[in-house]
């Protein structure tokens, strides 16, 4: 915007506007934000209770998608409500193509494009701007098959062990014991690195050290 940028509102998330150029011609620029996701995965109502059912059945539960933010999704409606054109400028990954499937759903415009970009820096932008694609759908794809696998893994063994072990080991300091796809594997490799620290027995080792210029001498005959 070259600092020509208005707000359009105070609250949050801000909405700025601005006159410039698209495709050629003049044109007002709205610009918005959200804050990650739009929307959130979970089980349907009825398998959100632990006691409601056996964990072995999330495998196959319905879920259900809510938005988790009333705001951001207000604020995507009525920033797009007199929109043609809808740039997608989410981070350039796989998180954030299926960021920008969620703010189309939302926002609900005629037209989509999505910028490719790896940096903020105004050239970058301009050439962003300038390379306008279709958003990858099999991007976000991938992201939805992610999240639901990560929810129906961490929950079910999440349940299980904390019912199974609650009242078994008196050292247990937590009402629940978390599983997660990532976590898990991630505290392995921290539990694995502190069994060598508290296993390591401590042997005699010796090094050595040159002092002075003759012996330097010697060794630079020698290494010849």
């Amino acid at each position: 915007s070259k600092k020509s940028a208005v707000s359009r509102k105070q609250s949050s998330p801000p909405v700025l506007e601005f006159e410039g150029v698209f495709e050629g011609v003049r044109a007002t620029f709205r610009v918005t934000c959200v804050m990650g996701h739009v929307f959130r995965l979970d089980f349907a109502e009825a398998y959100r209770d632990w006691d409601a059912c056996d964990p072995v059945e999330l495998w196959d539960a319905p879920l259900s998608r809510c938005v988790t933010s009333g705001a951001v999704a207000r604020s995507l409606r009525e920033s797009c409500a007199e929109a043609d054109c809808l740039v997608l400028f989410l981070d350039c990954d796989r998180e954030g193509e299926a960021i920008a499937f969620e703010v189309v759903e939302i926002a609900a415009c005629r037209r989509v494009l999505r910028a490719k970009f790896s940096a903020v820096a105004p050239s970058d932008l301009a050439r962003a701007m300038a390379n306008l694609a279709d958003p990858d759908e099999r991007l976000a794809q991938a992201v939805s098959a992610r999240q639901e696998l990560d929810l129906r893994v961490g929950v079910a063994f999440t349940r299980y062990m904390t019912t199974r072990f609650r009242n078994k080991y008196a050292g247990l300091d937590a009402s629940t014991l978390s599983y997660g796809p990532v976590q898990t594997p991630a505290l392995n490799l921290v539990v694995e690195r502190e069994d060598e620290i508290a296993s390591f027995a401590a042997e005699p080792y010796w090094t050595l050290e040159l002092k002075g210029a003759s012996i330097l001498a010697q060794r630079s005959k020698w290494t010849r």
